[in-house]
C-alpha cells in the first residue's frame, strides 16, 4: 500500500535523518522537508514545528508499524511522539490506527496513548 507519514517535532528532524533510518529498513521513500503550526495541549497554544512528510510508495501494515515501533526508537530524543499517516483505509494518528492496535494486540504490548492529535 502507498503511504504518507507526516512527523514534526519542536526540536527539528533533518529529511537526511529520516531517509538513513528508512534506508537502514531498506525501505524506498520521497522524502520532503515540512514546517508546521501544531497546537501544543500542554502549553495551550500554537507552535512551530519543523519536521518531513514521507511518501513510501509500497509498504504492507506489518513494516509499516514494525518501521514505527523499532525504526524509530529514538523517537523521545527526536520529540517525535506520534505521527500522521494517510494510506488508501486509514487517515489519522498512527497510535490510533488498526494497524498499530492489531500490532499491539497480536503481540502482546500495551499500545501507546496518542499525546498529539
Amino acid at each position: 500500500m502507498k503511504v504518507e507519514i507526516f512527523l514534526s517535532s519542536p526540536r527539528g528532524m533533518t529529511p537526511k535523518a529520516i531517509t538513513g533510518i528508512l534506508a537502514k529498513h531498506q525501505i524506498l521513500a520521497n522524502i520532503t522537508q515540512i514546517y508546521s503550526s501544531v497546537y501544543n495541549k500542554k502549553a495551550d497554544k500554537c507552535q512551530v514545528e519543523e519536521g518531513v512528510k514521507v511518501d513510501i510508495f509500497d509498504i504492507t501494515p506489518e513494516l509499516l508499524i514494525h518501521l514505527w515501533v523499532n525504526g524509530f526508537k529514538n523517537r523521545e530524543d527526536l520529540g517525535l511522539h506520534c505521527a500522521w499517516i494517510n494510506t488508501p483505509d486509514y487517515n489519522g494518528c498512527i497510535l490510533e490506527s488498526p494497524y498499530y492496535l492489531g500490532f499491539c494486540k497480536r503481540h502482546g504490548f500495551i499500545p501507546e496513548k496518542c499525546s498529539e492529535y
